[in-house]
C-alpha cells in the first residue's frame, strides 16, 4: 500500500511539474492554453474569456461572427456579445425562454435577429436592447438570415418567411442632419463620434402594418439562408432543402410585394451546411456573376451562377460534405466528414492539395491553414501545399468557429471558456474581402493551373479604414467597421 502511495504521489507530482512548465495545457482537464504553449507553434493568444454559464443545467450551444462581433449563444437562450479583437464584453442577454429551442443568430451592421421556439426576436446589435419581436406561426428549421432591411427566416415546412426591417422616424433619427441644420458647417470628428452613438443608442423599429413576404419551396429547410445581393432593384438569396434542391429567391424592390423563386436548381443531394457567396468582380460589368459554392452528402462540392443557376463546375470529393466551403483568395477548401479537407481552385475547380485527417476548417494566414482532425486537434497546414506543419493541442470538447472572415483563431468550450489566437507576427487582423474568379463552365475543358491567371495572394493585410471620427476616442474606430 505504502509503495502504491509513494507511486501515485510521484506520478502526480510529476505531471504537475510538467503542467506548470507548459507541457501539458490541456491535459487533465485544463482548457487554458498557457502562452508559451502558444508561442512554441508561432501563436499569441490574443484574450479568453470566461462566460459565465450554469455547468449543472446549461452548455454552450452556437458561436457566430460578424462584422468584428462574436457571439455566442448557450442552450438557455442566453447571447453574449463580444468584441472580437478585444475580448470585451459589449452584452449579454437572455432572448425567449430557456426551455425552448434556440437557433444560430444572423445579423447585420445594425440588428441581430434570433429565433426562440417559434419566436423570432430582433434585438439592436450594439447593446441588446429588444427592437420587436413576432410569432413565427410554425417550426424554423434553421437560424435566420439578415440584409440591409430584411430578416429571412426558414421554415421546416419549406416556406422562407421575409420580415421588412423599418427604422421609426424621429426628429433626431439623424444626428448628423440636426447638427448641420443648425449649425451650416462641416461637423467636427467629436460631433460624429456623439451623432454616431446617438444613431445607435436610438435604433427603433416600427412594424405595423408592414407585409410579410412569403415563398413556398420544396422541401424542409434545414439550412441557414445566404444573402447574394441587395441593390436599388432586388434582393436575392439563396438556400437549399432537404429535397436536393437550390433555390434563389428574389424580391422586386419597386413593387415590394413579391417574393418569387428566381431559379431552381436541382443539386441531386442534401447540403449539411449553409452555402458561400463570392460577390462579382465588378458587377456594373454586363454578365459578370457571383458565384455560390456549397458541397453536399453526396460528397459533391459545386460552383453555380448565383444570377442563372449555371453550373460552373463539379469536383467528387468521394465522402460527404458537411461543413461550408470556405472560400478565400482564389482558393475554395471543403472538409469532409470521415476526414480530409480539399484546397481546390475557385475559378475551375481543380484540386490544388489534400490534407487527410481534416473534417473543419478554422482559419488561414498567408502562410498556414488552421483546420481541425477527427480527434478535435488543431492542426496546422502550409498554405501552398497543405503539409503538415505542426500540431496545437487544444481541449477535446472546444467548438471551433469556421472563421471567414479573418486570420483569427476561436476556441470555445462548452463550459464557457473562449479564446482567441493569432500568429504572432499578425497583430492586427487580416481581413478577406471575397470576390468571385472568373470561372470556368463545366461543359468546357477546365484549364491547367499554368493556363489560369496568376494566382493572387490567398489574403492581404487589413489596411486602416479611414476613421470618420478623426482622432476622437483614441485614434482607431471603436466601432471596428
Amino acid at each position: 500500500m505504502r509503495r502504491y502511495l509513494i507511486f501515485v504521489t510521484t506520478f502526480l507530482a510529476f505531471f504537475s511539474s510538467m503542467s506548470v512548465l507548459g507541457w501539458l495545457p490541456v491535459a487533465w482537464g485544463s482548457t487554458l492554453i498557457p502562452q508559451p504553449e502558444a508561442a512554441r507553434h508561432g501563436l499569441k493568444r490574443a484574450w479568453h474569456l470566461q462566460i459565465e454559464v450554469d455547468a449543472s443545467r446549461n452548455r454552450l450551444q452556437h458561436i457566430t461572427l460578424s462584422r468584428g462581433m462574436f457571439f455566442v449563444q448557450t442552450d438557455g437562450a442566453m447571447i453574449h456579445a463580444i468584441d472580437a479583437e478585444t475580448g470585451h464584453v459589449l452584452w449579454n442577454r437572455q432572448v425567449g425562454e430557456p426551455r425552448r429551442p434556440t437557433l444560430p443568430l444572423g445579423a447585420n451592421h445594425d440588428l441581430v435577429a434570433v429565433t426562440n421556439g417559434s419566436t423570432l426576436f430582433v434585438l439592436n446589435r450594439y447593446n441588446g436592447f429588444l427592437l420587436w419581436k413576432t410569432s413565427l406561426g410554425g417550426v424554423p428549421g434553421a437560424g435566420p438570415a439578415v440584409n440591409n432591411n430584411r430578416v429571412y427566416v426558414p421554415m421546416v415546412d419549406g416556406m422562407i418567411l421575409a420580415f421588412r426591417m423599418v427604422p421609426v422616424e424621429k426628429e433626431t433619427a439623424d444626428p448628423i442632419d440636426k447638427i448641420t441644420k443648425t449649425q451650416p458647417r462641416e461637423p467636427t470628428p467629436v460631433e460624429r463620434l456623439q451623432a454616431e452613438l446617438t444613431r445607435r443608442e436610438e435604433l427603433a423599429l416600427q412594424q405595423d402594418g408592414i407585409q410579410t413576404l412569403h415563398c413556398q419551396s420544396f422541401g424542409r429547410s434545414l439550412v441557414q439562408p445566404t444573402i447574394t445581393v441587395v441593390n436599388d432593384q432586388f434582393a436575392r438569396m439563396v438556400w437549399t432543402t432537404d429535397k436536393g434542391s437550390l433555390f434563389i429567391g428574389q424580391i422586386d424592390l419597386a413593387k415590394d410585394d413579391r417574393f418569387t423563386i428566381k431559379h431552381q436548381v436541382a443539386i441531386g443531394s442534401e447540403t449539411g451546411a449553409s452555402v458561400t457567396y463570392l460577390p462579382p468582380i465588378d458587377p456594373k460589368v454586363p454578365g459578370d456573376t457571383g458565384v455560390v459554392l456549397f458541397g453536399a452528402r453526396d460528397g459533391s462540392v459545386r460552383a453555380l451562377s448565383e444570377k442563372t443557376g449555371e453550373s460552373f463546375w463539379q469536383f467528387p470529393t468521394g465522402d460527404s460534405v458537411l461543413q461550408p466551403v470556405v472560400a478565400i483568395g482564389n482558393r475554395a477548401y471543403a472538409a469532409t466528414q470521415l476526414g480530409g479537407m480539399y484546397c481546390l481552385d475557385v475559378g475551375n475547380g481543380q484540386r490544388q492539395w489534400w490534407a487527410p485527417g481534416i473534417n473543419q476548417f478554422v482559419a488561414a494566414s498567408p502562410e498556414r491553414i488552421y483546420a481541425a482532425d477527427r480527434l478535435g486537434q488543431l492542426q496546422i497546414l502550409h498554405a501552398k501545399t497543405g503539409a503538415r506543419l505542426d500540431t496545437l493541442p487544444v481541449p477535446p470538447t472546444s467548438m471551433k468557429l469556421t472563421n471567414m472572415e479573418t486570420d483569427r483563431i476561436y476556441l470555445v468550450t462548452e463550459r464557457g471558456l473562449v479564446q482567441c489566437f493569432h500568429e504572432m507576427e499578425l497583430p492586427k487582423p487580416i481581413e478577406y474581402r471575397q470576390k468571385a474568379s472568373a470561372p470556368a463552365k463545366s461543359e468546357k475543358k477546365a484549364k491547367s493551373p499554368a493556363e489560369t491567371a496568376p494566382e493572387a495572394p490567398a489574403t492581404t493585410p487589413a489596411t486602416p479604414k479611414p476613421n470618420p471620427f478623426g482622432d476622437a476616442g483614441g485614434g482607431d474606430n471603436p466601432f471596428g467597421e
